[in-house]
């Protein structure tokens, strides 16, 4: 069993749709008999952490981490609903210090993350060798569906392996 770490590269904000998704993904799954995520994190989910620009955490090689954010054709930074603006750089690092490069998996569950020159592609080029996922258009149009869990695993599974 694995935790899954959600990198929200921005303040805790209660009002911010990555948080509420973030949180009812995490509640879902607490509450599901159901841990499996086969959709491109393959493992079961012991945990779910929520973890945000402020936080302190440090990553081990068994975590599976998704990268949460909006992002755009035009540049790799992420946005949130609330105005606030993430650097691709500032991501990076984040993940980084973190130590993210050491975890089995990480999935940039971002619109356009695997774009040439995006998240994922940075990521890669840096870290070749972990297993690392992107969205390759507008994966938000999933963020439609009828559960918060069902959302999650449906964006998982439309990211593309990089």
């Amino acid at each position: 069993m694995v935790n899954l770490i959600i990198l929200i590269p921005f303040a805790a904000d209660e009002n911010c749709d990555l948080d509420q998704m973030s949180s009812a993904f995490q509640r879902d799954l607490a509450d599901s008999s159901k841990k499996s995520l086969p959709e491109n994190v393959s493992a079961e989910v012991k945990e779910i952490k929520i973890v945000h620009s402020s936080d302190t955490y440090t990553c081990s090689e068994e975590d599976v981490v998704i990268v949460f954010g909006h992002g755009g054709k035009d540049n790799a930074d992420l946005t949130n609903n609330q105005g606030q603006r993430a650097t691709a750089k500032k991501t990076l690092e984040m993940l980084e210090t973190m130590e993210a490069q050491t975890t089995r998996r990480i999935l940039f569950m971002c619109c356009y993350s695997a774009m040439e020159g995006h998240l994922a592609h940075k990521w890669k080029a840096k870290y070749p060798t972990q297993m690392t996922f992107g969205g390759l258009a507008d994966i938000a149009s999933l963020y439609n569906g009828p559960t918060r869990s069902g959302l999650f695993t449906g964006v998982c599974k439309a990211l593309t392996e990089v």
